[in-house]
């Protein structure tokens, strides 16, 4: 798709798209792998899991098909939107602080919402 130019991706040539497209993929999955490598030295000792490889490698998929810009409003809109479903889940009391709380759906959630919003989150300057 990076190389038909789909509109998240603003390149006027292909191997600008790919770059933008590579770009994404490196920044989605990169930071999320670095959330996930850090939890997993974090928890080591407690036998437990910050974040499935899973959440990484659809990070990195939305991030090659949003480009760099996006993805980072997409990761911002995930993280609000799984903090605020696991405040509710937590204050209902159907999970527990330490229970597991997919993150793959904020994370779709995010990625729609991207390209809808993410102006308006990337303009935020303009509030100032």
């Amino acid at each position: 798709w990076s190389l038909y130019g789909h509109s998240p991706l603003s390149g006027e040539t292909n191997l600008e798209r790919l770059v933008e497209s590579a770009e994404g993929l490196f920044l989605g999955g990169g930071i999320l792998w670095l959330i996930q490598f850090l939890g997993m030295l974090w928890y080591r000792r407690q036998s437990l899991e910050a974040m499935g490889l899973g959440d990484v490698k659809f990070a990195a998929f939305t991030g090659a098909f949003l480009g760099p810009m996006y993805e980072a409003a997409a990761l911002l809109f995930a993280v609000f939107i799984g903090g605020a479903i696991a405040i509710l889940l937590i204050a209902v009391g159907l999970k527990k602080r330490k229970d597991y709380i997919p993150f793959g759906p904020a994370l779709a959630a995010g990625a729609a919402l991207a390209p809808f919003f993410g102006d308006r989150l990337l303009a935020i300057e303009d509030i100032y």
